[in-house]
């Protein structure tokens, strides 16, 4: 017979799944995987880390298409995103956001660059501080 949800109890202790470690078995008044009074956790520790190339395309692609939302925006609506962009001028050399489609462009590919390194900035903090923690 198939365990329900209402079946799998846990109490006292937390129940991790864990890529690429051991487990220990710990007695438990409940039912979890399958086995009868059995709960499964990591050995100690679940080092759950970040992986470089998956941040890097994640804030990449983010901050391109909030850049692209926020010029198409400002085309449509004139004052919408004025400030945001101004800034983006003074921090990005080339980048002139009267030149519209010109701007778009290097505005992107500039975009395409800062979310990377935001990305790989945030990837290398957080595996450095669950390595450390």
């Amino acid at each position: 017979m198939p365990l329900t949800r209402d079946d799998l109890v846990v109490r006292k202790y937390i129940v991790a799944v864990c890529k690429n470690h051991t487990f220990a078995s710990l007695e438990s008044d409940g039912v979890a995987f399958g086995t009868p009074n059995r709960v499964y956790r990591c050995s100690w520790w679940c080092n759950m880390k970040l992986s470089f190339k998956a941040m890097i395309i994640a804030g990449a692609l983010f901050k391109a298409v909030v850049f692209l939302f926020i010029s198409l925006m400002n085309l449509i609506l004139r004052p919408y995103g004025g400030a945001y962009l101004a800034t983006l001028s003074s921090l990005y050399p080339g980048y002139d956001p009267v030149n519209w489609p010109i701007a778009v462009i290097v505005g992107t590919l500039y975009s395409l660059l800062a979310g990377a390194l935001a990305g790989l900035l945030f990837g290398c903090l957080y595996n450095f501080f669950a390595e450390h923690s």
